[in-house]
């Protein structure tokens, strides 16, 4: 009985060592498999109508900037669709919607398969989130005459901060700042905030650099406080329950992080945006 019983105690340790030296193996020729190898089960998940349909915020320019003559899409975001639709060997489609919310319900409803989001805690309730490969500084802008100067000084005195509606740095405020009251402001462009500031209904606008560079372009006398409110992390979205699509995802990043790509397309638009890629995953 006992060497039967010892037997049986051999058996499957062996087995299973056999199984990790294999599974360690596939790993390992995993990590050297070029760019598109295995991309025909990717692109099942990804793009499963041979389109890869990407949702962004229209007139957020961390997502894509467009050419007012061209009309062409440039910008991080487009190039790391672009890059992940090559990848997969399917056709892309950038789909610009309204405002963060319009993003989210295109991903519930199943119009676009991806989507680029500012990750938080209230999304991740209605989306799921691959890893963070950049994050984004939010600032706010204040009228030539506003007596504040620095981020520091929200916490003064109880401030109206217009932010365009559903934005991550309300949230933000909201939480860190508790004598801030957080004004909603329709759209995703500067014209709302610019007449908000002019006409005194706010005494500033939060909102990501690049857009708060334009306000105070269009806007005399407009001018940055010093400081961050918070750098945004951005993230990919999917639709929730579908592990598969975050893990492709997940793995897209990890390679253009260790290829440089990632690197290399945010600090093209570095002084533009002030965006930092994430080089690592958290």
């Amino acid at each position: 009985m006992a060497e039967h019983g010892s037997s049986r105690d051999v058996v499957p340790i062996g087995a299973r060592r056999l199984r990790s030296w294999l599974f360690a193996l596939i790993l390992a020729l995993a990590a050297f498999m070029p760019p598109g190898a295995g991309a025909g089960e990717a692109g099942a998940v990804l793009a499963p109508t041979s389109v890869l349909r990407v949702g962004y915020i229209d007139g957020n320019p961390i997502h894509a900037v467009r050419d007012p003559r061209s009309g062409a899409l440039t910008g991080i975001g487009p190039a790391l669709a672009g890059e992940l639709a090559r990848e997969l060997g399917v056709r892309l489609d950038m789909i610009g919607l309204r405002g963060s919310e319009a993003v989210v319900a295109a991903l519930r409803q199943g119009r676009i398969d991806m989507a680029l989001l500012a990750d938080n805690p209230a999304r991740r309730r209605e989306v799921d989130f691959s890893d963070v490969y950049l994050l984004n500084p939010q600032g706010i802008a204040v009228r030539a005459a506003s007596p504040l100067q620095r981020i520091a000084d929200l916490a003064q005195r109880p401030l109206r901060i217009g932010v365009s509606a559903g934005d991550t740095v309300g949230v933000t405020l909201a939480r860190d700042y508790p004598s801030v009251v957080v004004v909603p402001i329709e759209g995703t462009g500067i014209a709302g905030a610019q007449a908000m500031l002019e006409i005194g209904a706010v005494d500033g606008f939060a909102a990501a650099n690049a857009r708060l560079l334009s306000l105070v372009e269009a806007m005399e006398g407009a001018r940055r406080l010093e400081g961050d409110v918070a750098s945004t992390p951005q993230a990919l979205a999917v639709r929730q329950g579908h592990p598969a699509a975050v893990a492709a995802l997940n793995a897209f990043l990890a390679r253009i992080r260790a290829d440089g790509f990632l690197d290399r397309t945010v600090r093209i638009d570095n002084a533009r945006t002030g965006a930092v890629a994430v080089s690592a995953r958290p």
